[in-house]
């Protein structure tokens, strides 16, 4: 097992899942982002979420590749990925 220090001063990863690709994607609730873990190298992106309050709790990956998301604080339910994976460029 390892452990990987998250980026900021707190903070508060809840929702959790892996895509395709194996790299692990977490919901900051406190600092409203969306991050990647490659566990291959280590490396964290971080990526801003269009809503404050992301209080989602997993993570759901669909045939295309997209992860889907519920946020129970503003009444949403949604997905994303990466732009420019080959998967969804003709979608």
């Amino acid at each position: 097992m390892k452990d990987s220090q998250l980026p900021g001063q707190h903070p508060t990863p809840y929702a959790f899942g892996m895509d395709g690709n194996g790299d692990l994607w977490y919901a900051s609730a406190d600092t409203d982002v969306v991050g990647r873990l490659d566990p291959k190298t280590g490396k964290i992106t971080e990526y801003p979420f269009t809503h404050a309050e992301i209080t989602m709790r997993e993570f759901s990956q669909d045939p295309q590749g997209r992860l889907w998301f519920g946020s129970a604080a503003n009444n949403r339910v949604g997905y994303f990925y990466l732009a420019g994976n080959s998967e969804h460029a003709s979608n």
